[in-house]
């Protein structure tokens, strides 16, 4: 008998040793693969949860990198969109390191009501402050204070970051399952393995484990076991999605704070990686790529 799959001869157990293909029901005259002996579904579960596992190590490298994204951009909306607004005087008791007063704020520019102090205005009260805090015992010390970013910029900035960091966890596991859907598609002509429309959508789940175990990690916090660290655990493993998480838990300095509808709609920040892995793998099987349309959408209306 000869493999319908490749046209060489199958062996005595009716296996094909080019392909591995073996002979099923004639009647439907299918074939699959049988995977050196073992059970062929079985094997998927085990190249399903090694896919999964490198997704996590690419979830885990998409958070430090979103984590550097969005210092990075905090810092230079602050470099550009504030300015020194005023310095605090500070005497500091050499003696006993821990003691500290505050003697006064001084303000660069005077405002309406004449309350703020002008930068040159500091000489005066520099000698008054030196008499009631003499050194050596005594140093005083200029803390510079900066005004804050406005509403507005504070909004456009987070918008901006949160889009780009989307783009850079969206890129990381992308390429990982785009490549698994077209290799899969070639396996599954020459009858290797069986169809799974949902394959993209199971490795997600797989990677997404680590997250939901914050999650729980979360209502367990806001059950009233370990509250803070709770919330700063999920913050932190969530930074791909900082913008959006840190807008609902708003206010809040623990899962105590939380109300139970927002622990619940945090729960749909889960969906992110599987919709991710489902959406890149079922292009992958259908070989659509986006670079490529895109490229060539550019290239044809120069």
């Amino acid at each position: 008998m000869k493999c319908k799959t490749c046209g060489a001869q199958l062996n005595e157990n009716g296996v094909c040793d080019a392909c591995g293909a073996r002979a099923e029901n004639e009647a439907t005259q299918t074939t699959y693969p049988t995977a050196s002996g073992k059970d062929y579904q079985a094997g998927v579960k085990r190249e399903n949860w090694r896919l999964g596992g490198g997704c996590i190590l690419r979830n885990i490298l998409g958070t430090v990198m979103c984590f550097i994204l969005f210092v990075s951009m905090y810092m230079i909306a602050v470099f550009f969109g504030t300015h020194d607004e005023s310095y605090t005087v500070v005497a500091f008791n050499t003696e006993a390191q821990a003691q500290s007063v505050t003697l006064d704020t001084f303000y660069y520019e005077s405002d309406a009501t004449g309350d703020q102090l002008k930068d040159e205005q500091y000489a005066e009260y520099e000698k008054k402050y030196t008499k009631e805090y003499p050194a050596p015992k005594w140093q005083l010390q200029k803390r510079t204070n900066r005004s804050k970013l406005t509403s507005s910029a504070n909004l456009t900035v987070s918008i901006i970051t949160q889009i780009f960091a989307f783009f850079i966890y969206f890129s990381i596991l992308y390429g990982k399952l785009w490549s698994r859907g077209d290799s899969d598609h070639n396996l599954v002509q020459f009858k290797r393995i069986r169809f799974d429309r949902w394959r993209g959508a199971k490795i997600g789940v797989i990677a997404e484990l680590p997250l939901i175990a914050v999650w729980l990690f979360l209502v367990i916090g806001k059950a009233g076991i370990a509250p803070k660290t709770a919330l700063l655990t999920f913050l932190f493993s969530n930074f791909h999605l900082f913008s959006i998480v840190s807008a609902a838990t708003r206010g809040a300095e623990s899962a105590l704070d939380l109300s139970s509808l927002t622990v619940l709609l945090l729960a749909l920040t889960l969906l992110l990686i599987p919709l991710i892995c489902h959406v890149a793998y079922t292009l992958g099987y259908k070989r659509i790529s986006v670079r490529e349309k895109i490229v060539y959408k550019n290239r044809t209306t120069k």
